[in-house]
């Protein structure tokens, strides 16, 4: 979704970018690198993309097109190198764009590859320029998704404190700032912001779930079932409120009717199911099992973009013993812009660094995890510990 999500967006200023002013042949190959995207087919997108280049070297939006194909296929330095080769020091309107819409590029491609500092810089820039408005409540997002990847909540939950005081905000924004307040220790200020959500649409089931979430965290199990039970009397009107409620018997621990509703999802087109199928299997130490569901949602979906996917995967693998494949699966996992299994993943990172004997980064990650959750005092002394290691 966030995928198809940040090409929606690209796709608009490509829209901005067509001019008549190079060959039809370029610009053919453009417009199907465009359709490949649209298609989440990003070899076929890159590929028609450089076809165009070699025709008009010239076109600034055929080198940005081509960064976002490559992130596309998670070649970030490789997008970081088409973005730059975009860029122009001139000024005027077109420049502009064109720039806009690089900086954005390479603040996420930076972003990605945990470039956290490069990727503000990036984002500031693109901030910057008044041109393709459109793309600035989007670029804030980005902003306050890194400034969280720094551990600075603070900052980002100005910006989505600023994005929802406008007339009609986008909801979801509610639910994120709750995150960013969960992360912080303001359980009660996280909780009220799901139920603003849950007030401005009460059949948010997600919204339910985060607050399920915050609460059960926090071990108040009777409130967080209680929120559940609210969420039952959602009324089931199509497939994908269907595929929700079998989310909500999961979480209420009805295994056997959030398998009904999963399965009658997947047979529906929702291959999302799968991924809570993979879910319940693990809840029954399925684990071989639960791998071959994850796979299924993988090749059905085609791109990952669950950060709690990465996360059962390294389960699955580590039952295995193949703790350098789950470190490879958390890696990946932490370069999301979905945060919800962030703090499970970076713990993971510190004892798979630790199980491959590579005590300097299982270090560095220890701190890394402090730096964010400073109130874990077992990884204070597990700092300590790596801090003896390290050298060795």
């Amino acid at each position: 979704m966030i995928i198809k999500k940040l090409y929606r967006m690209t796709a608009i200023i490509i829209v901005i970018f067509l001019t008549a002013c190079s060959g039809a042949s370029a610009n053919s190959y453009f417009k199907s690198g465009n359709g490949y995207m649209e298609k989440n087919q990003y070899e076929e997108a890159l590929g028609a993309y450089e076809e165009a280049i070699k025709k008009n070297s010239e076109r600034a939006e055929f080198y940005i097109a081509a960064g976002f194909a490559n992130i596309g296929l998670e070649n970030y330095e490789e997008a970081v190198n088409y973005f730059d080769k975009g860029y122009s020091p001139k000024d005027n309107q077109i420049v502009r764009e064109n720039n806009k819409s690089l900086f954005r590029g390479k603040g996420i491609a930076y972003l990605k590859l945990g470039k956290y500092s490069e990727a503000l810089l990036q984002f500031a820039s693109a901030s910057a320029i008044k041109e393709i408005a459109v793309l600035d409540e989007d670029i804030k997002k980005y902003i306050a998704l890194t400034e969280v990847k720094l551990g600075d909540y603070g900052s980002a939950a100005s910006i989505y404190e600023e994005m929802l005081k406008i007339k009609k905000p986008d909801v979801s924004l509610y639910s994120k700032l709750a995150e960013v307040y969960f992360a912080m220790g303001k359980v009660v200020e996280a909780a009220e912001k799901f139920d603003l959500a849950i007030e401005k649409e009460p059949d948010n089931f997600d919204a339910y779930f985060g607050k399920y979430e915050i609460l059960s965290a926090k071990g108040e199990k009777d409130k967080a079932l209680e929120v559940l039970n609210k969420a039952a009397g959602i009324k089931i009107t199509d497939d994908i409120s269907s595929y929700k409620a079998g989310i909500l018997e999961y979480l209420r621990g009805n295994k056997d009717k959030a398998k009904e509703y999963l399965n009658t999802a997947y047979t529906k087109g929702i291959f999302e199911s799968s991924y809570y199928l993979a879910k319940l299997a693990m809840a029954e130490n399925d684990f071989n099992g639960a791998k071959l569901l994850f796979e299924k949602y993988e090749q059905d979906m085609g791109k990952v973009t669950i950060s709690g996917w990465y996360d059962g995967m390294a389960d699955c693998l580590i039952k295995e013993d193949r703790y350098e494949d789950a470190l490879n699966y958390v890696i990946k996992g932490l370069a999301l812009e979905d945060i919800s299994a962030m703090k499970q993943l970076m713990l993971k990172k510190v004892v798979l660094y630790e199980k491959v004997t590579d005590y300097a980064k299982a270090y560095e990650a220890a701190m890394e995890y402090t730096k964010l959750y400073p109130e874990d005092a077992k990884m204070k002394r597990e700092v300590i510990f790596l801090s003896t290691r390290k050298e060795k």
